[in-house]
C-alpha cells in the first residue's frame, strides 16, 4: 500500500470517527463507567453494541473476516447486496470492479480465462492498487457491532447493474496500527444476468431449460455449450457440443459414449448458456471468495461438494446387497463368515447381474483401524461368501465391513464382538390384550423358560412401569416450537416384584392412569394424548443369574381412532381449507354418524405459564361422519391471518363418552419470506412444495395425476415436472396459475419398478426448490413358499440332525429349482443376548432382510442443477436476527463410536481357548479329585459346546425344489434357530426361521462366570433339573484342576421330585491363574437319570498389564538387540505371561519414498508445509540415525526449504497468522501447522532466514 493510500484511509477513518462519536467530552465518564458497562452487557444485549470498539484488544487478533452466504447471481432489476462478518476489525473498504477490466490488466488475458478463472479469484495486490482500473462503486465505513464478539457490515448498492461479470473486493482493518497494516481481504466474484437455467443430468443425457429470471418467460434460441474437464483441478475445458434451446426453452444433449455412466466425468461437466449479453454458467466453483489459482476439490471428494455446483442429487446406489453374517454376535477367537446376494438396479427394475461382480472388501475394527483389504468375485448366481480369520478379531466392539462396488459406490455392514456368557433361560413378556384404555387395569404375563425347554420355577421377577406419552400425529406433521421443546420424558408409574409359578409364569398388574407430565403439550393439556406403558423386567433363576427384557403396551384415550387430513398443506388467508376426517374403531370398522368437532387454531404460550402452550381458535365447525366413517368439510379462512403454522384438531367421543382426537397442521404463508423466517428460526414445518398423488399405487402405462401445492410468490413461478429414477424420463414445464397445479402424465409401459416424481420450482428472488415423491408401483416379485424341516423336533446331544429346505412358487404350487439358499444355525440364546447388548435399531439393519435390502425404491440417478442459486440461499438480510448469535446455517455431525460391549475392549488372548467355538472338558484330573460314587455304567461327559452349529452360504435346490444338509449336534442343551434366506433367478425371495431343540430328561449344569481372579473366595454352583416323570436320587460330585481349591468338600446326595430343579454349591478358593477345568457329575440310577458336564474357565491373575517398547536399527544381516525388562518387585513369574511383538520400522519405507513425499504441485500454505516437513525430517534422519541421503536428493531438499521459507514469509498476514492461501484470512489451525513446521526446522538446526524473530502480534 502506498503512503497516499494510507493517508486517505486514515483521513477517512478520522472522518468516520468524528461523525460517529460526537460527544468526546464524556470519554472520561465512559472510562469510569466501563466496568459497570461490562456487567450490564452481560445481562442486557442493548449495551453490547456501544462497548464493541472498546473490547477489540481483548478479542482474537487473528483475521476473522468472512463473507456471509451470498448469491453468485443477481438480475438487472436487483441491487446487489453483500454482508461481511469480523471479530477483529473495525473499519472496512468495499470496491466493485468489472471482471473484464481486471482481466484486461492481467498479462495474457483471454476469453477462455474469462470462463475458467471465475472460481479461482485471488487478485494480486498490485492489481488492486492500479488506479487505472475503473472502480464502479466504493464505500468505506465502520463495522456495525452485533455483540461483544462479532461485528458485521452490510453493503447494498444504490443502483442496479447491467448484465456482466463483476468482482467485489472487501478490505478490513483494525484501529491499531492503521497506516502500516496490510488489510484483510475477501474477493467475491458474481454475475449479473437475466438468464437462468435448470439442468437435468442422468447417466447418458442432459436436458437444459432456459428462462428469463425477471419475466420468467421461456428463452428460445439460447446457445448452450457443454464442456468437459479432465479433473476437478483443471482449467482446461474441452467443448463437447453446442446447441440452442427450442421454442419451449429446452435443449437436449446426448452424451458421447466415453462419458456415459462415468460418474466422475459427469460431475465435472461445465455448462455455458448465453443469449445476447446474458450468460449463465454451471459446474464451476464460484460461490465463495476464499479461492486462489491453486484452489480445487479432490476428485474423489466430488460427491461431497454438490452444493457448490448449486445442484441436488438423491444419492442411492446401483448395487443392492443382502448380506448376512453366520451369527449375530461373536467372541474373541472366532472366525467371521459372511455371505449374501448382489442385485443391480436398471430401468427394467432390479435384476440379478448378468456377469460376476468384483467386490472390494475393507474391514475396520472397533478402534476404526483398517485391518483387512481384499476382494472377491461373485458367483454366476450373483451370490458371494467370505471369511475373516480369527486372528483379525483382536478387540471387542463394533466392526465395520465396507463393500466397494465397481462403480465406486460402497455399502457398510457391521457385526459385533463381545466377551459374553450365554444366558441359560429366556424371558418373554406380553400384555393379555393388544390395547387398553385409560382407566383399565393392565395385565401382563412374564414367561420364563430355559432354552432346553423346562420352565424356570420360582424365578424372582422385578419390574418397573414407565409411561411414555405419545406425540399426536406422525413425525411428518408440523410441530410448533413449544411442542418440540417440551416433549415429556418417560415417567415412573409403578415398581414391584413377582414370583414365577411351576409353569414359569409370573403376572404383573398396574392401572393405566393418565400420566401427569412436568411439561405439557397442548394436546396433553386437553387430555387427548395416547400413551405407551413400557415395563422393564428382570428375572433371576436358581443360579442367581439375571435376564432382562422390556415390553410395551399401548393405552388409548378411547375406542375410536380419528384421522384428520387436509387436502392442501399451504394456503393463503381467505382461501377455503378442505379437510377430511375418518373415524374407525381399532379393528378397522368404520364408525358412522359420529359427531365430530374440527378446529383450526394457532398455538401460543399461556400468559400465566409460558411453558404451557394454548390453542386459540380461528375456525370451529361441528359435523358428523357418514356411513363410511368419513366426512369432508370446508373451512373458510379469515382474510387477515398471520403467516405461520396452524393446528387442525378433530375431536369426538366414543360410546363410553371418552374423548378422542386427531391432529394435523397447515401453513398459512402470505409470502415466501414468512416461510423462510419460520423455517430457519425454529419451526419444523412442511416443505414449501407439497405433492399429492391421486393413487397410492400405479401400474405401468397408467396415468398419474399429481396435485402440486405451491407457496405464495410475487413473481410467476417456473415449475418443471420430471419423472426420475435410474434415468430421466418425462421432463416438461407446467404452467402455473394460482397456488395449485395439476400435472398429468402416463407411466411408460417398460417401467417395472417405482419411480420418483420430481418438482423443481423457482420462486421469488430466484429461490429454487426441489421436491420429490415416490410413485409406487407393484413390485414384480413373489415371496416364495419356503419350509425348513428337521427330521426330529428334539434331539439328544451329539446326534446328527438332518434338515430339508423345500421351496414352492406360491401362485402355481410348483417346486422352484435352482434357487440359492443361505442357512445358519445359531444358539437362540445369542439372539436373546443381542437385544440387551446392541444399540436399538442396529440389530434390525435393513440389509439383513432381503426385501428391505434389495427391494427399496429405485435410486434417483438424475442430477438437478441450477445456474443462479442453491438451496441454502434465502435472502438473509430480510430476516430478523437474535442478538449474540445471529442467523447461522451449519451442518451438524454426530460422531458415534461404539466401545467394546464386554470386558475391556482390548486383546484378551487368555479367553481364546476358553471362549472359542469348542470347549473341551477335563481329560485328566490335574488337581485333587473330589471323588464320587462308582457304578457299572459310564456317563457320557458333555464337553463339546458351540455358539453356532452350521453355516451353509451356497445351497441350491434340485429339480424337486429341495436342498438337504446334515449337521452333527454339539453338547449344548438349548434351542437352535435355523435362519434361511432364499433367492431365485428372478429375485423372488423368502426369509424364514424355524427351530429345533437339544435336551435331556435329566440335566446337570455348572453356573459359572466368564472368568475368575486369583484370590477369589466363591462357590461353585451346580443346577440339577429332573425332567423325568418320577423322583430321582442322585450323587453329585465335582472334579477341579489345580487352579481351584474346594474347601471342606464332600460329595452330595440329593433327592429330586418329578419336574423339580435344585441348586447346590461348594465353597472354593481360586488359588492359581491359568486355565481351570471343572467336571460336574450327577449319577443316578441309570444313564438316562444321570448327566456329566466338563468346562474350562480362565483364571486371571490379580495384576495389571505392562507395556514396554523400544526401537532401533539393525544394520547387519545377522544382528541382535536386547530389551531391558523391568518388572515390579514381588512379581509372580509363574503366573505372568510375556508377549513379544515385532514390527518393521516405518523408517524403511520413508527413506525409500522421499521423492513421493515432496510431490505436491500446489503452492498453498498447507502443501508448502507438506513439502517442507519431509525435507526437515530427512535431514534429522541423516544426522541422528546415519541414514543415507543421496547428494542430489539433499540438494533438492535444500531448495525446498529455501523456497518454503520465502513463501511463508510472503504469505504471513499482518496479524501474524497464515491462511490457506496468500492474502486469505488467517486460520488458527493453519497458523498452528506453520508454527510447528518452523519449530521443527529450528530444532533441526537450520537457519531461519526471514524468521529470526517471528512476528507474534497475532
Amino acid at each position: 500500500m502506498s503512503a497516499g493510500d494510507s493517508d486517505n484511509f486514515l483521513v477517512s477513518y478520522c472522518k468516520q470517527l468524528l461523525r460517529g462519536w460526537k460527544q468526546l467530552a464524556i470519554l472520561g465518564l465512559v472510562t469510569l463507567l466501563l466496568f459497570a458497562g461490562f456487567v450490564l452487557a452481560a445481562s442486557f444485549p442493548v449495551f453490547r453494541a456501544s462497548l464493541y470498539p472498546l473490547t477489540a484488544p481483548f478479542r482474537s487478533r487473528f483475521s476473522s473476516l468472512r463473507p456471509d452466504s451470498y448469491s453468485p447471481v443477481f438480475t438487472t432489476e436487483e441491487k446487489p447486496t453483500f454482508r461481511f462478518f469480523s471479530a477483529a476489525h473495525q473499519f472496512y473498504r468495499f470496491r466493485l470492479y468489472r471482471r473484464a477490466d481486471l482481466l484486461a490488466a492481467e498479462k495474457n488475458a483471454s476469453e477462455k480465462s474469462l470462463l475458467t478463472s471465475l472460481p479461482y479469484m485471488n487478485l494480486p495486490v498490485a492489481l488492486l492498487k492500479d488506479r487505472a482500473i475503473p472502480c464502479l462503486f466504493e464505500e468505506e465505513g465502520f463495522f456495525a457491532p452485533r455483540d461483544l464478539n462479532l461485528a458485521e457490515s452490510r453493503i447494498e448498492l444504490s443502483h442496479t447493474l447491467p448484465a456482466d461479470d463483476y468482482v467485489a473486493v472487501f478490505e478490513a482493518r483494525e484501529l491499531i496500527n492503521l497506516a502500516n497494516q496490510e488489510p484483510a481481504r475477501s474477493e467475491l466474484p458474481f454475475r449479473v444476468t437475466d438468464l437462468g437455467a435448470i439442468i437435468k443430468i442422468d447417466q447418458s443425457k442432459t436436458r437444459v431449460f432456459a428462462f428469463d429470471l425477471v419475466s420468467r418467460k421461456v428463452m428460445e434460441g439460447a446457445e448452450v455449450e457443454l464442456y468437459s474437464r479432465p479433473s476437478g483441478i483443471s482449467k482446461n475445458l474441452s467443448l463437447i457440443t453446442r446447441t440452442v434451446t427450442g421454442a419451449d426453452g429446452f435443449a437436449d444433449i446426448e452424451f458421447p459414449p466415453e462419458l456415459k455412466g462415468d460418474v466422475n466425468a459427469l460431475s465435472l461437466l461445465v455448462y455455458e448458456i448465453k443469449k445476447g449479453k446474458n450468460r449463465a454458467y454451471q459446474g464451476i466453483y464460484a460461490k465463495y471468495g476464499y479461492s486462489s489459482p491453486d484452489f480445487h476439490i479432490p476428485r474423489h471428494a466430488m460427491d461431497k461438494y454438490y452444493n457448490l455446483f448449486f445442484s441436488t442429487y438423491d444419492k442411492k446406489e446401483k448395487y443392492r446387497t443382502f448380506l448376512n453374517f453366520d451369527r449375530p454376535l461373536y467372541r474373541l477367537g472366532q472366525s467371521v463368515n459372511f455371505g449374501g446376494q448382489i442385485a443391480v438396479s436398471s430401468d427394467q427394475g432390479i435384476v440379478v447381474s448378468d456377469k460376476p461382480v468384483e467386490l472390494r472388501l475393507k474391514l475396520m475394527d472397533s478402534q476404526f483401524k483398517e485391518i483387512y483389504d481384499g476382494s472377491l468375485i461373485t458367483r454366476e448366481d450373483s451370490s458371494f461368501a467370505g471369511r475373516f480369520n480369527a486372528d483379525l478379531i483382536k478387540h471387542t466392539g463394533h466392526y465395520m465391513l465396507n463393500i466397494v462396488y465397481p462403480d465406486g459406490s460402497a455399502g457398510s455392514y457391521w457385526f459385533f464382538v463381545d466377551q459374553y456368557r450365554k444366558p441359560e433361560f429366556m424371558v418373554d413378556a406380553r400384555a393379555l390384550k393388544d390395547r387398553y384404555v385409560f382407566g383399565d387395569k393392565v395385565k401382563m404375563e412374564v414367561d420364563c423358560h430355559y432354552f432346553f425347554g423346562a420352565p424356570v420355577k420360582d424365578a424372582e421377577v422385578s419390574y418397573r412401569v414407565k409411561a411414555i406419552p405419545r406425540y399426536p400425529g406422525s413425525a411428518s406433521f408440523i410441530r410448533s416450537r413449544f411442542e418440540s421443546q417440551y416433549m415429556s420424558p418417560p415417567m415412573l408409574v409403578k415398581e414391584g416384584k413377582a414370583l414365577s409359578d411351576n409353569n414359569g409364569l409370573a403376572r404383573i398388574e398396574f392401572n393405566a392412569d393418565r400420566p401427569e407430565t412436568a411439561f405439557k403439550t397442548w394436546f396433553q393439556e386437553l387430555g387427548l394424548s395416547d400413551c405407551d406403558f413400557e415395563v422393564e423386567i428382570e428375572a433371576i433363576d436358581l443360579s442367581r443369574k439375571a435376564v432382562s427384557v422390556n415390553a410395551t403396551t399401548f393405552v388409548s384415550c378411547g375406542d375410536i381412532k380419528l384421522e384428520v387430513k387436509p387436502t392442501r398443506y399451504i394456503l393463503e388467508p381467505g382461501e377455503k381449507l378442505k379437510v377430511k376426517v375418518d373415524a374407525r374403531d381399532y379393528s378397522g370398522k368404520a364408525t358412522g354418524s359420529l359427531p365430530v368437532t374440527v378446529r383450526l387454531a394457532s398455538t401460543s404460550a399461556s400468559s400465566k405459564d409460558k411453558e404451557t402452550p394454548v390453542l386459540s381458535d380461528v375456525v370451529k365447525v361441528t359435523t358428523a361422519t357418514d356411513d363410511s366413517g368419513s366426512v369432508i368439510l370446508e373451512l373458510d379462512l379469515p382474510r387477515e391471518m398471520k403467516a405461520g403454522s396452524y393446528s387442525i384438531l378433530a375431536q369426538a367421543e366414543d360410546k363410553s363418552g371418552r374423548r378422542v382426537a386427531s391432529f394435523n397442521s397447515v401453513y398459512i404463508a402470505g409470502s415466501l419470506d414468512a416461510w423462510r423466517e419460520d423455517t430457519v428460526l425454529g419451526n419444523n414445518i412442511q416443505q414449501p412444495v407439497k405433492i399429492e398423488l391421486d393413487k397410492e399405487e400405479y401400474r405401468p402405462g397408467e396415468k398419474v395425476r399429481a396435485l402440486i401445492a405451491l407457496p405464495a410468490s410475487k413473481k410467476p413461478v417456473v415449475l418443471l415436472v420430471s419423472l426420475e429414477g435410474p434415468s430421466l424420463g418425462l421432463c416438461k414445464r407446467v404452467p402455473v396459475k394460482g397456488r395449485t397445479v395439476v400435472a398429468e402424465f402416463d407411466l411408460p409401459p417398460q417401467y417395472a419398478h417405482g419411480r420418483k416424481l420430481s418438482v423443481a420450482a423457482v420462486l421469488d428472488d430466484h429461490y429454487p426448490i426441489r421436491e420429490t415423491v415416490d410413485i409406487t408401483m407393484p413390485v414384480s416379485l413373489k415371496e416364495l413358499d419356503v419350509k425348513v424341516e428337521a427330521d426330529k423336533s428334539t434331539y439328544q446331544p451329539g446326534e446328527t440332525a438332518n434338515l430339508e429346505i423345500s421351496i414352492k412358487d406360491p401362485s402355481s404350487g410348483k417346486p422352484v429349482a435352482g434357487a440359492w439358499c443361505q442357512t445358519d444355525i445359531v444358539d437362540e440364546s445369542l439372539y436373546s443376548l443381542l437385544s440387551a447388548k446392541i444399540p436399538d435399531g442396529v440389530g434390525q439393519a435393513l440389509w439383513k432382510h432381503p426385501k428391505t435390502a434389495i427391494y427399496t425404491s429405485l435410486e434417483n440417478r438424475v442430477n438437478t442443477r441450477f445456474t443462479f442459486s442453491d438451496y441454502y440461499h434465502p435472502d438473509y438480510s430480510k430476516m430478523k436476527f437474535f442478538d449474540g448469535g445471529g442467523l447461522k446455517l451449519a451442518d451438524q455431525f454426530m460422531n458415534i463410536g461404539w466401545e467394546g460391549l464386554g470386558m475391556g475392549g482390548g486383546e484378551m488372548h487368555r479367553f481364546y481357548e476358553a471362549e472359542s467355538d469348542v470347549y473341551y472338558g477335563v481329560e485328566k484330573n490335574q488337581g485333587k479329585s473330589a471323588g464320587g460314587s462308582k457304578t457299572a455304567f459310564r456317563i457320557p461327559v458333555r464337553s463339546h459346546f458351540k455358539d453356532s452349529l452350521a453355516w451353509q452360504p451356497h445351497l441350491m435346490t434340485d429339480a424337486s425344489g429341495k436342498a438337504k444338509f446334515s449337521v452333527k449336534l454339539s453338547d449344548d442343551l438349548t434351542t437352535w434357530r435355523v435362519s434361511t434366506t432364499v433367492f431365485d433367478r428372478a429375485l423372488d425371495f423368502a426369509q424364514v426361521h424355524s427351530n429345533f431343540r437339544v435336551s435331556r430328561d435329566f440335566i446337570a449344569t455348572l453356573a459359572l462366570p466368564r472368568f475368575y481372579t486369583r484370590g477369589d473366595e466363591t462357590a461353585i454352583t451346580a443346577l440339577v433339573h429332573n425332567l423325568t416323570d418320577s423322583a430321582q436320587k442322585v450323587n453329585l460330585s465335582l472334579d477341579t484342576s489345580e487352579q481351584i481349591q474346594l474347601n471342606n468338600y464332600q460329595p452330595s446326595t440329593v433327592n429330586l421330585a418329578a419336574g423339580e430343579s435344585i441348586r447346590h454349591g461348594w465353597p472354593a478358593t481360586i488359588k492359581r491363574a491359568g486355565q481351570a477345568s471343572l467336571k460336574l457329575t450327577a449319577r443316578g440310577a441309570s444313564v438316562n437319570a444321570s448327566d456329566a458336564v466338563a468346562q474350562k474357565i480362565p483364571v486371571n491373575d490379580l495384576g495389571y498389564r505392562m507395556y514396554l517398547s523400544s526401537n532401533g536399527i539393525l544394520k547387519d544381516e545377522v544382528a541382535t538387540a536386547s530389551l531391558p525388562l523391568k518388572l515390579p518387585l514381588g512379581t509372580d513369574l509363574a503366573a505372568s505371561s510375556l508377549r513379544l511383538e515385532l514390527a518393521p520400522s516405518l523408517i524403511g519405507p520413508v527413506t525409500g519414498g522421499y521423492e513421493n513425499l515432496i510431490q505436491y504441485p500446489y503452492g498453498c500454505t498447507e502443501q508448502t508445509l507438506s513439502r517442507l516437513i519431509p525435507s526437515v525430517v530427512a535431514r534429522r534422519l541423516k544426522s541422528e540415525l546415519a541414514l543415507h541421503l543421496p547428494d542430489a536428493m539433499e540438494g533438492k531438499f535444500d531448495g525446498i526449504r529455501s523456497t518454503a521459507l520465502t513463501k511463508l514469509k510472503e504469505s504471513q498476514n499482518g496479524d501474524g497468522g497464515w491462511g490457506w492461501f496468500k492474502a486469505s484470512k488467517s486460520d488458527i489451525y493453519m497458523t498452528a501447522q506453520v508454527m510447528e513446521g518452523l519449530y521443527q526446522m529450528q530444532q533441526a538446526g537450520f537457519k531461519m532466514i526471514g524468521f529470526e524473530s517471528l512476528r507474534t502480534n497475532g
